[in-house]
Parts: structure tokens; C-alpha cells; sequence
């Protein structure tokens, strides 16, 4: 189920990775540009997306994250997002996903112009699809999405709202070399054997030796960054502990069509992976829609150091714990 990729260095597929990463390049010039608020805005955003250009910023509370269908449309997000003051807004990491896809990773500290809010910095994931010479889709994985909540929304309506949480200070960053790569091989090797681990049962703080098979499979320093839907259980966890409670509160629920979609090389030392499943928790049999998560994970030494959720559909999986 590997979807072997180089990062960017060289390698099978990479002149169709230099194609993408050019569309996408283009795209995000005339965004910065602020090409999309002058008065060629449509024909700017023609030269670079598809006429049905899907943008997905479904994530935070409010009626401007949610499915933008077409140019149109795709111009209303970006005219909102223009009233964002980013400062040190660059571009992480940029690699190449399976087929049409490409991935990166935004880093960035926002301030919302209406409000005179300022969120903490964020590193959000996004993923792109390329046909012929145009963007077709761009999706935002929120790595912060409470906190862009708080910043875009009046105190007084955010306090009536109440439910989301929000994240006062940034999640820890991954801190990967955007210049660096090494063989996809053994770390979807480690990754796979972690998530594994957790799908048989092995890391429930019940069974038998779970802290040794944590530690077979995570660094003693492990982090795992669950930061987005609502509720205290989505947080960060720490060390081998951490990664047993997690776990722990992940075995709640069962997705027997849970499956790994696409797996392919990162920067530096990361893997990452996108996983579908529809899940259901055991005791309330509250379900969600399906959703297709994406995982970032860092590995040394054949161990995984810190494991990254960007979740799919934060609102869907918030439902399953809901917060009296």
C-alpha cells in the first residue's frame, strides 16, 4: 500500500513532482500577491486553477470555513483571507504525493485585521491536486483550529459558542530540514508498526507489557500532537505514557473499515500517511461520516519520535466525545 516519493530530491517521479510544485507555486504567487483582490482577480485565478476548483477549509467554527466550489467561490476564501496579517509566513517543507497530489506545510502567525486578534504560530498541512497546468483542489489541515476560531470571532459570540476549545500557544512544531531526506522504506516500516500495535489492542494501559510495546515502537521523548477537534483528550501527549493514554482513549472506538490510503516520503526524517475510516464509539454507538486524516511522523532510529494529527473533518470527529 506504499506510495513510494521522493521529497524533492531527485528520483522516479520527480520531473512530475517539479510540474505540480510549479502549478502550485503559481497559485500561491498570485494568492500573495494579493492578485485574486485586484481588478483582473478572475482572470488571474483562471490562468492558475480549474473552473471547478474545490477549496476545503472546513476546521475552525464559522461560516467561511467550510467547501468553497469553484473560481468563484475559491476568490470569496481568498478575499477573506486577505484581511489575515501573516507575519513570517513561508513555506516549510514542499513534497510529492501519490498521483496528482502534492503536500506542504505553511508555517505562519496570524492577525485577524476585523477583530485585532492574533492566533499563536501555526503550521498547518495543506494538500493540493494538479491536473494539466491548473490547481483542481486545495485543502487545509488546521493544525490550530480553536485558536483561528477565538481570532476570528467577537469575545462576546465566542463565549456564547463556548464548546470549541482553543489552544492558546502553539502545538509543538516538527522541526523538520526541508533540505534533507533519507529512504522512505524503514520509517513506513516504523510507522506501520506503531499504528499496527495500536489496531490489535497492544497499546491499551490493560494489556499485557503495553509500555514495552510502546517502547519497542517509540522514542523514549515521544510526542504525539492530537491538537484540533473539540475536547481535553485532544491535546498533546507526552513520552511513553502519553502515547499509552492516547492510545487508550483511541480504543473507545472500533472502524472496521479503517485503512491506510496512501503512504509516502517526507522531509528529512518524517513519513507521512493519509487514513480513512469511519469510526463508532463502542459504549454510545455515536458515528461519524468517513474522514480521511493525515498522519506526519518523525523517525529515529527506526522509532517513531513524535506523531502529527491533521484531522479531516474536525467538526465530524468532535461529535464522538461530545463536551457537556
Amino acid at each position: 500500500m506504499g506510495c513510494s516519493s521522493s521529497a524533492g530530491q531527485g528520483g522516479a517521479g520527480s520531473s512530475n513532482f517539479e510540474d505540480k510544485k510549479k502549478v502550485l507555486t503559481d497559485y500561491l504567487e498570485a494568492e500573495n500577491s494579493k492578485q485574486f483582490q485586484s481588478e483582473k482577480g478572475n482572470e488571474a485565478a483562471k490562468k492558475v486553477c480549474m473552473s471547478n476548483m474545490l477549496t476545503i477549509t472546513v476546521g475552525p467554527e464559522g461560516k467561511f470555513f467550510r467547501l468553497w466550489n469553484g473560481i468563484e467561490a475559491t476568490l470569496e476564501w481568498t478575499d477573506f483571507q486577505s484581511e489575515w496579517e501573516m507575519s513570517g509566513k513561508k513555506i516549510n517543507w514542499m513534497v510529492d504525493g501519490p498521483h496528482t497530489k502534492i503536500i506542504f506545510q505553511n508555517h505562519y502567525t496570524p492577525k485577524y485585521k476585523a477583530t485585532g486578534k492574533q492566533a499563536p504560530t501555526m503550521e498547518d498541512l495543506m494538500l493540493a491536486e494538479v491536473h494539466g497546468k491548473k490547481l483542481s483542489l486545495l485543502k487545509y489541515y488546521w493544525s490550530n483550529p480553536g485558536a483561528v476560531n477565538s481570532m476570528v470571532t467577537e469575545d462576546s459570540v465566542f463565549q456564547k459558542l463556548g464548546h470549541m476549545f482553543h489552544h492558546e500557544s502553539s502545538a509543538p512544531f516538527l522541526n523538520l530540514n526541508p533540505d534533507a531526506t533519507s529512504d522512505l522504506g524503514p520509517k513506513e516500516l516504523a510507522l506501520r508498526a506503531l499504528l499496527d500495535a495500536w489496531r490489535t489492542g497492544k497499546l491499551e494501559t490493560s494489556a499485557e507489557g503495553a509500555a514495552e510495546k510502546a517502547a519497542e515502537h517509540c522514542t523514549a521523548d515521544v510526542q504525539i500532537v492530537a491538537v484540533g477537534p473539540t475536547g481535553p483528550q485532544y491535546k498533546v501527549y507526552d513520552k511513553i505514557e502519553g502515547v499509552l493514554d492516547w492510545f487508550t482513549f483511541q480504543s473507545k472506538e472500533e472502524s472496521h473499515d479503517w485503512k491506510v490510503n496512501w503512504m509516502v516520503n517526507g522531509p528529512d526524517t518524517a513519513v507521512i500517511c493519509q487514513v480513512r475510516y469511519t469510526a463508532k464509539v463502542k459504549e454510545t454507538s455515536v458515528t461519524c461520516e468517513t474522514v480521511e486524516d493525515i498522519l506526519v511522523a518523525k523517525i529515529v532510529d527506526d522509532k517513531v519520535s513524535h506523531l502529527q494529527y491533521y484531522w479531516d473533518n474536525i467538526s465530524e470527529t468532535s461529535k464522538l466525545h461530545p463536551v457537556e
